[in-house]
């Protein structure tokens, strides 16, 4: 669960930016050719029209970002990074169409709100314009943070192994619940939860108090997992495995980013001989245990498994 107001609408609706008029658009296939597709996430796309057009989308949208910045070396090196960055990860889904499509709805969001560093100013893009489909109730969205990242480090993004196991923690609830009682309930309250641990502010009530279908249920997810993918880029200033960025954004999505941020287990990775009020890394890590002031089993048995992820690379449940 986590605590971050974030926007929600249609994912039908994606932003379709062409550099070319339209006609890049127009195609049914994906942004690379089929006949070519060596990968097996490749393939996968080829197969499917709706990753494909996902795929056009978010590739057309990074065209136009890059473009952006054509002039401003430091942010084009950033953002190409982060492109390839994104391409690993999309290979590692394999034929795994769920972690593509995960993967697809997480980097439109990074493109959209993400604010890069360069050597000289802040590359902000422009958003773009919804063309096509149509939309939910319209709200006012709260404003994301300025969410700044390290260009000497480069970003990084939650791997489909990491992205599987948070789902599976947080567990998929169509209906609106109690996140204390985890019974259903059919007016708003403190702790009114749905989806993937998606924490209902009153203001949106009206949106959820009808449930949710798993689709938005997963676009919601991937909305309010682009934040704290972007939080951990910000606050470690150290190089890190895949493993490591993946169990720091599962701790930040539980414990919220403004925690995470202030954390001993920030300080004690950034610089290992910092002072705080713990001895070790894995003390700091499982100090989080408590829920409304009490230990709570089952954040002795998250932490502990988001410790395993960190340390050794064993992505599993309790």
């Amino acid at each position: 669960m986590h605590t971050l107001n974030t926007r929600r609408f249609s994912l039908l609706a994606l932003v379709a930016v062409s550099i070319t008029g339209g006609d890049a658009l127009a195609q049914d296939g994906p942004s690379f050719n089929c006949a070519q597709a060596k990968s097996a996430a490749k393939k996968t796309i080829c197969g499917d029209t709706n990753l494909a057009a996902r795929d056009r989308q978010v590739s057309a949208i990074y065209a136009s970002r890059l473009k952006e910045v054509r002039t401003d070396m430091g942010a084009r090196h950033t953002a190409m990074k982060r492109q390839k960055n994104f391409l690993k990860q999309r290979n590692l889904c394999g034929t795994d169409s769920a972690c593509i499509e995960d993967l697809y709805i997480t980097r439109f969001f990074d493109l959209t709100n993400c604010i890069i560093i360069t050597s000289s100013k802040e590359a902000i893009p422009q958003s773009p314009t919804t063309l096509t489909g149509s939309a939910p109730p319209k709200i006012e969205p709260t404003p994301l943070p300025d969410w700044k990242l390290n260009p000497s480090r480069g970003a990084m993004t939650l791997s489909g192994q990491g992205r599987t196991l948070l789902k599976d923690i947080e567990t998929l609830r169509l209906k609106p619940y109690d996140d204390q009682t985890g019974k259903e309930i059919n007016k708003w309250v403190e702790g009114a939860t749905i989806g993937y641990g998606h924490l209902i502010s009153q203001s949106d009530w009206d949106l959820y108090k009808n449930g949710i279908t798993t689709e938005e249920a997963k676009q919601t997810f991937s909305r309010d997992l682009a934040p704290f993918i972007a939080e951990v880029n910000k606050d470690i200033k150290v190089p890190l495995k895949q493993n490591e960025f993946d169990a720091l954004v599962i701790i930040s999505y539980n414990i919220g980013a403004s925690n995470f941020s202030k954390s001993s287990v920030v300080k004690l990775i950034n610089d290992p001989k910092s002072k705080t009020s713990y001895t070790s890394l894995d003390s700091a890590w499982k100090s989080w245990n408590k829920s409304q002031g009490k230990v709570s089993f089952g954040l002795i048995n998250r932490r502990a498994s988001e410790w395993n992820i960190y340390s050794q690379g064993i992505y599993q449940g309790w």
